[in-house]
């Protein structure tokens, strides 16, 4: 289970992109998928018994759950796996949240995405230090890495839309998109998931460096726009119908604007 800790409608958005992931790459039907994510608002868990004062965004996620009036109730009570903050209230991870989340799986994954650090319900260290360095981390905000005594190094993934938003725009002009469906995000992240190495993951890094921000870009655009032509979403420049990744790849890189001089 994913728990989102705020909803509004750009956190149920996400909620609701993660149900369309479920259901494409996994086969689950909508209706089920959205099961498995759940939302605290500022009264509670949403859900069944609260539905006739919910905000319509929030009704498809209304589930037929048992209310938990706070978040470390919820954790306990429904033991999700995943954590997402998206209710810019700072320390709302506090240590016991943390923790019972790693008695609900032995990796869990914590996002606090609330920008900026000030508003972030919790930092890379307060959730290193509370899980033993079990969490599976990223924030909205830039944080600090972690020196170990032995000397090992731990990094915060950031989860930033710039991974994201710019290749999806490119590629849509570049392919002359009729729509950017939500299927066209999907996409983009599953491309993104596969750009960091087993190492860099070990370290903590979930993403590419933003050294690297050029290349990744290149990638993302190039993967998009062949998606986007298969999909009939859009058109393929002269040249480059049924063209494979590389050539697309290659197309991409040459029409990224360069600073020069």
């Amino acid at each position: 289970k994913i728990l989102f800790h705020g909803a509004g409608e750009a956190g149920v958005g996400c909620g609701e992109l993660i149900a369309l992931a479920l259901n494409v790459w996994h086969g689950v039907p909508l209706p089920e998928a959205r099961k498995r994510i759940l939302f605290m608002d500022s009264k509670g868990l949403v859900c069944k018994q609260r539905v006739a004062k919910l905000q319509d965004h929030k009704i498809p996620f209304a589930h037929d759950l048992d209310y938990a009036p706070d978040l470390l109730t919820a954790v306990k009570l429904h033991k999700p796996t995943v954590l997402v903050g998206v209710s810019t209230q700072k320390g709302a991870f506090s240590e016991e949240v943390i923790r019972a989340m790693c008695d609900n799986c032995n990796r869990p994954v914590i996002f606090p995405l609330s920008n900026p650090t000030s508003k972030s319900e919790c930092t890379y260290q307060e959730a290193f230090e509370a899980s033993e360095g079990k969490v599976i981390f990223a924030s909205g905000s830039p944080f600090d890495p972690l020196t170990m005594r032995d000397g090992q190094t731990f990094y915060p993934a950031q989860a930033n839309n710039a991974y994201i938003f710019p290749a999806v725009g490119h590629a849509a002009i570049l392919c002359k998109a009729k729509c950017i469906p939500d299927e066209v995000f999907l996409e983009a992240a599953k491309c993104l998931s596969g750009l960091s190495s087993d190492r860099d993951l070990v370290k903590g890094k979930l993403f590419p460096s933003f050294s690297e921000i050029r290349e990744v870009s290149a990638t993302i655009t190039a993967h998009l726009c062949k998606y986007i032509c298969e999909q009939g979403l859009g058109e393929a420049p002269e040249g480059l119908e049924g063209s494979d990744f590389s050539a697309w790849l290659s197309y991409a890189r040459e029409q990224m604007y360069e600073v020069r001089g």
